[in-house]
């Protein structure tokens, strides 16, 4: 019998509960007999277990069991430190998420953080994760880092905003978070909204990103006094207090990004600005996010937990040999009262 056999034996007994969390493995001698190999296949075996965190080899005691791996292995969730950090919090809920829907299914997660601000520091960081032992368990990676990974030995489901990154992607429909926006204007009777966003948020999200959104920006409208720009966020709250304090305003806003809806709401705030009497809003925002303010906003974002949930999904697939192509996102609708 091959060692990857004998590995396979004891770690499936581990996962089944016939050895448990704190037992001891039989000793080297009795597993050579039970498996009728060599010593040194034996403690090729063991060490492989021992590098993986699954068992702990105490001097003069034999080896004892330290963690229970799933059933179906690990999927490896990679996203960039700069979103985990971020105000808005949409990655950190999503993995959650995903952990939660993993564990479910018979997986365990391992986080792996790329640093760096770069793409090429980012994937070198990346990397290091797949050279450690732990990454023999591996069976799939979740890429949410807003660029393709290329060739892996294990399957790769991409997720991103706004536009797709390699073969097997969902990602979310930006275009249809515009089309929806200016119908719901329309329907609710709003001729000319306006539309704010900051060319410095956008242009973070990369490259390729950035040209698509300021497109979709810049095609709101043909009217460039309805278009509020602003370089970044500092520049915001001085942008939409012109705009705002300006006799030709529009009575309707789209906020393209919910962080620029928390820089507003303190104007609105001193301003005495009624939702939606003074002025209508429907901004992009998640569904997870809370308002620092009494109206309930219209808006169009995503769902962590319907994320999460597809994203696996597809994971099974691609671990059946199936691909799953490009997949757009639909956004989920919030209806508020701010129109």
């Amino acid at each position: 019998m091959k060692s990857k056999e004998i590995y396979n034996s004891i770690k499936n007994q581990i996962i089944e509960k016939k050895y448990q969390l704190g037992d001891r493995l039989p000793t080297e001698f009795d597993l050579m007999n039970e498996y009728n190999v060599g010593r040194s296949t034996i403690r090729e075996v063991l060490t492989s277990l021992t590098s993986e965190g699954i068992i702990e080899k105490r001097h003069g005691l034999g080896s004892y069991v330290t963690r229970v791996p799933a059933y179906k292995g690990t999927i490896c969730i990679c996203v960039r430190f700069e979103n985990l950090i971020s105000s808005t919090v949409w990655y950190p809920t999503l993995i959650k998420s995903i952990n939660t829907y993993a564990k479910n299914r018979g997986y365990d997660t391992l986080i792996a953080v790329g640093y760096g601000q770069s793409i090429a520091e980012i994937k070198e960081s990346i990397d290091a994760y797949f050279r450690k032992p732990f990454s023999k368990e591996i069976v799939a990676i979740v890429n949410t880092m807003a660029y393709d990974m290329g060739k892996m030995d294990v399957p790769v489901i991409n997720f991103s905003a706004i536009i797709p990154y390699g073969d097997n992607a969902i990602y979310i429909d930006y275009n249809e978070i515009f089309i929806k926006a200016k119908e719901l204007f329309k329907e609710k009777g709003y001729d000319n909204p306006a539309i704010i966003y900051t060319e410095d948020s956008i242009q973070k999200a990369g490259n390729q990103q950035f040209e698509h959104l300021k497109k979709l920006a810049d095609s709101w409208t043909d009217k460039e006094s309805l278009k509020i720009k602003s370089y970044d966020y500092e520049d915001t709250f001085n942008k939409f207090k012109e705009w705002y304090e300006s006799p030709k305003r529009s009575n309707a806003l789209f906020i393209q990004d919910d962080g620029i809806l928390d820089i507003i709401i303190p104007y609105l705030y001193m301003n005495n600005v009624k939702i939606p009497e003074d002025l209508a809003i429907i901004t992009f925002a998640n569904t997870h996010k809370k308002f620092n303010y009494p109206a309930e906003f219209y808006r169009f974002g995503s769902d962590h937990d319907r994320t999460a949930k597809i994203l696996l999904e597809c994971l099974d697939k691609l671990l059946k040999g199936e691909s799953v192509g490009i997949i757009k996102l639909s956004p989920t609708y919030i209806p508020g009262n701010s129109l």
